[in-house]
């Protein structure tokens, strides 16, 4: 089942802040859930491969065409740009983040 951006962007928000429309979507019980802090990635000739990881541990994998690659990293850029706008923060990366805690123990 495919959700479109805009479906989440009807929902009415609560105490200012928007519900979690994944969190609602997830919460029907008839799909797997889960948490991935990290994630490894390939490509075919004609598929990608994603393997989203919990703490090192592989948790599933998909194997989507390249045109859902694409059109799903142009749809995580602009959540990228939205979120960073409407907070005024730069999301850091997972390698972003490792530098800068490698930086914070040299200079002590």
């Amino acid at each position: 089942m495919s959700i479109e951006k805009k479906e989440f962007q009807e929902l009415e928000p609560l105490g200012g802040i928007r519900p979690d429309p994944l969190s609602q979507y997830l919460n029907t019980g008839d799909k797997p859930a889960f948490y991935a802090n990290g994630f490894q990635a390939g490509l075919t000739h004609s598929d990608c491969y994603l393997i989203f990881n919990q703490n090192k541990a592989d948790k599933v994998a998909i194997t989507p065409p390249l045109s859902t690659i694409k059109s799903l990293k142009a749809v995580l850029s602009q959540m990228e740009n939205d979120y960073e706008k409407q907070f005024g923060i730069k999301i850091l990366s997972s390698e972003e983040l490792v530098s800068r805690k490698s930086k914070q123990k040299d200079s002590k």
